[in-house]
């Protein structure tokens, strides 16, 4: 889908002048369609394709306004289309919260680099690592294993 450009002011042309939701989307309540509110931008695809995308889908904005109903600028996709579009375009950024990035990490690359040079060593097994390192005995045995923290060396 290209990327149009939509200009957010009355004189520019379909921007939904009604209200909006809290991410910015106009809406109202439209009860043929069985739901209390529905995205303006949902009925204007609608109304010009004479129906909703396919179960599971959802309408994107190719020019980034979500008060835009110009429906030359609606395509359907997956959600997970919508987010690409949005990370892509600057929108959305993606937070890396692996390891040492997670505020909830009770371990960080020094720490794991010693629970592996244990690990192995006689008298020395999860239990006994995850009580050293206030974490699960399953925290310690991912670790071991490769299958976490698999960025430290």
């Amino acid at each position: 889908m290209g990327r149009a450009v939509c200009s957010d002011t009355k004189a520019a042309g379909p921007i939904f002048q009604g209200g909006t939701d809290s991410s910015g989307y106009g809406n109202f309540r439209v009860p043929q369609f069985g739901r209390v509110n529905i995205g303006a931008h949902r009925v204007s695809y609608k109304l010009y394709h004479g129906e909703f995308p396919p179960e599971g889908l959802v309408v994107r904005h190719s020019c980034d306004n979500p008060k835009c109903v110009n429906p030359l600028h609606l395509d359907y996709g997956t959600k997970k289309d919508n987010a690409q579009d949005a990370v892509a375009r600057g929108r959305l950024a993606i937070l890396d919260r692996a390891g040492e990035s997670n505020g909830n990490a009770k371990l960080n690359a020094d720490k794991v680099r010693e629970i592996r040079r244990l690990w192995g060593k006689p008298g020395i097994n999860t239990v006994t690592l995850a009580k050293q390192f206030g974490v699960t005995h399953d925290t310690i045995s991912l670790i071991v294993n490769g299958k976490t923290w698999r960025n430290v060396a």
